[in-house]
């Protein structure tokens, strides 16, 4: 921009930033800062477009109509000099919430632009991925659930108490059967007999339970009464011949050797303990062709006295099914403990569901000492 050193008075309009009329140099100290006495007229700046300056024959037009006369200073055209409410301060500048030129408005500050938070990839691949996990796994809680309440079948105003729960079975027959049939045995028996077109050999077949695991075994007397030779088939298939090594025929009681290391024993467990109705499971060899067979009923009656082969007995009677061939078996209780063994069942024309037991607490005294005399 042209100035004029000599001309002071040829701009009109205030620099907001040093307070002096546009045009007026910053290292110019010769005249005094204030417009005022510059020929300035203070006020609203339309009405000192209408002055005109004595010394410069300039005269001001409108607001931002820019400046006639002889000076070449030209001050810079503002499209909008009106201010409402405004007033001159005494640096020159102007005070006031107008609506004043160059957009200055009522000088707040411009209002920033709310910041944009962009979730990554990444984020939305964990999410996803946590998101089907826990989906799949709560899908398979409620689909086990749905299969669980499907497969009990059960009925608001039906029974489903099972035998085992009935009977007040620590353990399923399922494992009462696995722990035990391996103490159970096979009993083949030859015998000779003497007739009148010469020796006649019989055969015969029982059951038997492994009492120690060094091979000894106890069953009926009657299973092996008159046997010249005892022959012994394990669960696993093993054939041993057996030892008779004592027996006490008033109680029914015999005790076979066998030469075996190792076997599984049943556990011995206490007859006096157990109650009418509770569980009752018999292993043994039915028919003498089945071995390893296992029934379950319940425990019928305690100490009932019956009189078998002109042998009186005080027995355990269980509606598990007995049949000829389970003789010398063992009759296990909910826990899986021997408390029996196997020695006759009812029969006759209608009669089912009768087998006794002799109760392990009077066949056990008598085989431990067979088996101490025997050693």
């Amino acid at each position: 921009m042209d100035y004029d050193r000599n001309n002071r008075n040829g701009g009109g309009i205030i620099n907001p930033a040093t307070g002096r009329p546009y045009g007026t140099l910053e290292n110019d100290t010769s005249e005094s800062g204030d417009p005022r006495q510059n020929g300035w007229t203070a006020g609203n700046p339309s009405e000192q477009g209408k002055q005109s300056h004595s010394d410069t024959e300039k005269t001001w037009g409108g607001a931002g109509s820019g400046v006639s006369g002889n000076s070449q200073a030209q001050a810079p055209s503002y499209g909008d000099w009106s201010r409402q409410g405004s007033s001159r301060n005494d640096n020159g500048g102007w005070n006031g919430n107008g609506n004043g030129g160059g957009g200055c408005g009522n000088g707040a500050a411009p209002r920033q632009p709310k910041p944009v938070h962009y979730v990554s990839r990444t984020f939305l691949v964990v999410a996803l991925i946590i998101t089907m996990a826990v989906s799949t796994v709560l899908g398979g809680l409620f689909g086990f659930w749905l299969y669980d309440r499907a497969s009990s079948s059960s009925y608001s105003n039906l029974s489903n108490v099972s035998l085992e729960s009935a009977a007040g079975s620590e353990k399923t027959i399922e494992e009462i059967v696995s722990e035990n049939e391996d103490s159970v045995v096979e009993i083949t028996t030859e015998s000779q007999e003497m007739s009148m077109f010469g020796v006649q050999t019989s055969e015969g077949a029982g059951s038997g339970v492994i009492v120690s695991e060094d091979g000894y075994i106890a069953t009926n007397y009657h299973v092996i009464e008159g046997s010249s030779k005892v022959t012994v088939k394990l669960h696993s298939g093993e054939s041993y011949d057996a030892e008779v090594v004592g027996y006490d025929s008033n109680n029914d009681i015999a005790v076979l050797k066998i030469d075996g290391k190792d076997l599984t024993a049943a556990t011995i467990g206490k007859s006096s303990s157990v109650n009418v109705g509770d569980l009752a499971v018999a292993i043994g060899n039915p028919l003498g062709t089945l071995g390893g067979t296992a029934t379950s009923g319940i425990i019928s009656s305690l100490d009932r006295e019956l009189t078998i082969d002109g042998r009186k007995l005080s027995l355990l009677q269980t509606d598990s099914a007995i049949n000829p061939g389970n003789s010398g078996g063992g009759l296990f209780d909910g826990s899986g403990k021997l408390i029996g063994i196997v020695v006759a069942k009812g029969s006759g024309t209608g009669i089912e569901g009768l087998g006794f037991a002799i109760p392990i607490d009077t066949a056990a005294p008598i085989i431990n000492q067979i088996i101490e005399d025997a050693e």
